[in-house]
């Protein structure tokens, strides 16, 4: 059965709580029982006499696993209600197209260092442009801070780092200005550099170290009271690193007479016959009216 009820008489309702409460009306619950609900009967009659009802139904058993699937569920809930609110939030977002002003935004951002890092750059250009019509190193001067201001904001632009090295250049420090050519053709910065751009910067960097190689040469001879010799353009192009650009610089650009031209007499000055032959051939070939290849090949096939 699912419920049983029990019917008592009391005079009183004070009777009728202590019946409730007697340990007699607790035995009958069972050990699968369970009082669950009592009520009043009012009965009319000349004593005025009251009957409880007592009902008990089955005890339900307790599931143990069953405190876990209440847990298990609130925390479903809970989750469940957090992504509808993050829902709510990215269609309200979509809606009034936050996302796409968001990231334009970061994007003006990011770029307007960029085009802050050109807009020196140009004026570095112009100033240096400026100093060579007028021989004027102070432009130089106020072209290498430009230059160094664009470089502090895109530190990754390498027509900036070659930009000052020309003024360096143009100012008499070739060692600051093949620093600054080395920065251009470093890892961060030579992924900017098409292969011309980069073959370009190479052979400015192999002019230089030959360059100063001549006037530390020179130097070095005068302190000691020698005399100036001849060779000291052969020791010049020797000079380390000088070979390597040169290769790179033809791999790049094999139409590139000069370099070629250079690299015979890099090779000439190493003593390296056959190869600076081969490289003063090539540089007839791509450039069959050079004059400097023709004689420079001559005087090696007449030596």
């Amino acid at each position: 059965r699912e419920e049983i009820s029990f019917y008592f008489s009391c005079s009183t309702i004070s009777n009728a709580n202590s019946i409730i409460c007697d340990e007699q009306v607790n035995s009958l619950s069972k050990p699968k029982w369970e009082v669950c609900c009592f009520r009043h009967l009012r009965v009319r009659s000349p004593v005025r006499d009251q009957k409880i009802r007592l009902i008990f139904r089955p005890k339900k058993e307790r599931d143990p696993n069953r405190k876990w699937e209440k847990m298990w569920s609130m925390w479903f809930d809970i989750l469940l209600q957090a992504v509808m609110i993050l829902g709510s939030i990215f269609m309200f977002l979509w809606m009034h197209d936050i996302p796409k002003k968001l990231f334009t935004e970061l994007h003006r951002r990011r770029n307007s260092s960029k085009y802050e890092a050109k807009r020196r750059f140009v004026v570095a250009a112009q100033l240096l442009s400026r100093a060579r019509s007028a021989s004027d190193r102070t432009l130089a001067s106020s072209a290498v801070e430009e230059a160094d201001r664009a470089i502090a904001l895109d530190p990754s632009d390498a027509a900036s780092h070659i930009l000052k090295a020309m003024a360096l250049h143009f100012q008499g420090f070739n060692a600051s200005a093949i620093d600054s050519l080395d920065a251009a053709l470093s890892p961060l910065a030579v992924k900017s550099l098409s292969d011309e751009e980069k073959a370009d910067a190479l052979f400015k960097r192999a002019e230089l170290r030959i360059e100063t190689s001549r006037l530390g040469n020179k130097g070095k001879k005068k302190n000691k009271g020698e005399e100036m010799v001849v060779d000291d353009h052969d020791e010049a192009l020797a000079a380390a690193g000088v070979e390597e650009d040169l290769v790179e610089v033809v791999k790049l650009r094999p139409g590139n007479a000069k370099a070629w031209c250079r690299l015979g007499e890099c090779r000439k000055a190493k003593g390296m016959t056959d190869a600076a032959k081969e490289a003063f051939e090539a540089a007839l070939k791509a450039d069959p009216e050079s004059k400097a290849a023709r004689d420079d090949l001559d005087r090696l096939i007449s030596s």
